[in-house]
């Protein structure tokens, strides 16, 4: 009998040069493993490049308080210099609400919130 496609999640490469194919992380009943989003973030209004936590952790929750007027993204960086298009791993909503994304960070935690917005974030060490 034919097998399915294995489940693989795209991932980034920590050097980012590139999508790696990566095994999907699941439990022992087949289910998908999820962040808990056991830290936060609260009221972030930083316009320039803020570094949230420098080590590798998993974005959780993008909480978008107060929509911006200007596009602001969640990086994958532990370093302000790093904090460009080639590291962007989530743009974030003009629109406020909450938004799932559950996304390993290899390098760190970084985010620029776009004019006049609020943003709140959970995340997972």
């Amino acid at each position: 009998m034919p097998q399915g496609p294995l489940q693989v999640s795209a991932s980034v490469k920590p050097n980012g040069s590139g999508k790696s194919g990566a095994p999907m992380q699941l439990d022992a009943a087949g289910a998908l493993l999820t962040g808990k989003g056991n830290n936060t973030a609260l009221n972030i209004t930083a316009e320039a490049a803020t570094v949230v936590d420098a080590a590798a952790r998993r974005i959780c929750k993008v909480i978008v308080n107060t929509a911006a007027s200007a596009a602001g993204g969640i990086y994958d960086s532990g370093t302000t210099g790093n904090v460009n298009a080639a590291h962007l791993v989530f743009a974030i909503p003009q629109t406020a609400g909450i938004y799932d994304v559950d996304m390993p960070l290899s390098a760190g935690l970084a985010i620029i919130v776009g004019t006049g917005g609020v943003v709140s974030l959970s995340y997972q060490k």
